[in-house]
């Protein structure tokens, strides 16, 4: 049951997230030009729901999968999501972004907590 629920609701943050970056016309792939600070929906929790959402569809499957042990892929990945993209996307946006980025930063946090 815990990783159903983990499943949907990595994909529904996912599937919001998007929403909101397309409304503002904000590329959804990494390092994508960036007119606007989105600091709406699920990016008034975190600065990064996108990959909060991938983190809870890992744990899903391992917990799907019956072996819960395989939790530590989740916090693996975590890790090289938070070296490899959200360390230079903070960098990028500071550049692009500039203030606008830093109160968001200043505001909300980069994860969950």
């Amino acid at each position: 049951v815990t990783g159903g629920l983990l499943l949907l609701a990595g994909i529904s943050i996912n599937v919001w997230a998007e929403r909101q970056f397309r409304r503002a016309g904000v590329g959804v792939r990494p390092f994508s030009p960036a007119p606007v600070v989105v600091e709406s929906g699920p990016y008034r929790f975190t600065r990064n729901p996108m990959y909060v959402g991938l983190v809870a569809i890992c744990l899903s499957v391992a917990l799907l999968c019956g072996v819960p042990l395989n939790a530590w892929t989740a916090v693996a990945y975590a890790i090289w999501l938070h070296r490899r993209f959200v360390l230079p996307e903070e960098q990028f946006l500071l550049r692009e972004r500039g203030e606008a980025y830093a109160d968001h930063a200043r505001r909300v946090p980069r994860w969950l907590i």
